[in-house]
């Protein structure tokens, strides 16, 4: 459940903060072969916590050796290294945000799931942000509609 949001302070440190809108406060799915990664990574998890001197306790599922929060952009420069090492130069972490919406969108998802999804305010939000990806649909949906009224009579019979 996506509730709070971190923020790196002026001092370098880290804090929790409040969620941009009401909206993006969500459950997200998540596919059945991450869900058994997630619970072995939890049960290391409770084993570190056990064998700590000191332990912050911010039921946070990826975090410091200590249970602290990492900063926020240590995910996003972690992300920057190892695609440069497969040569994605330029590809960045907030990129998969885009291709998750671009290709749910492109898949035919309802764009009012994928805004959920994302946390937008609204299915306008989306599809402002996300206009390109959904750019053709509406001539594929066309034509397969088209393709399935001017099917000749004897392949209607056999459907």
């Amino acid at each position: 459940m996506v509730t709070e949001a971190l923020e790196q302070t002026k001092s370098n440190g880290v804090k929790f903060k409040l969620l941009k809108s009401p909206s993006s406060r969500r459950a997200l799915p998540i596919p059945r072969e991450l869900v058994a990664k997630l619970q072995a990574h939890k049960e290391a998890q409770a084993l570190e916590r056990a064998n700590a001197l000191f332990w912050t306790d911010d039921d946070l599922v990826f975090c410091n050796p200590d249970g602290s929060p990492w900063p926020p952009d240590t995910l996003t420069k972690q992300f920057a290294s190892m695609a440069h090492l497969v040569g994605a130069k330029g590809f960045r972490l907030h990129d998969l945000r885009h291709a998750f919406a671009s290709l749910t969108l492109s898949n035919g998802v309802n764009v009012k799931e994928v805004s959920t999804l994302l946390g937008h305010s609204s299915p306008t939000l989306t599809l402002t942000t996300y206009a390109r990806s959904v750019e053709g649909m509406g001539r594929s949906a066309v034509q397969g509609l088209a393709d399935s009224l001017l099917k000749n009579p004897q392949e209607l019979e056999t459907c």
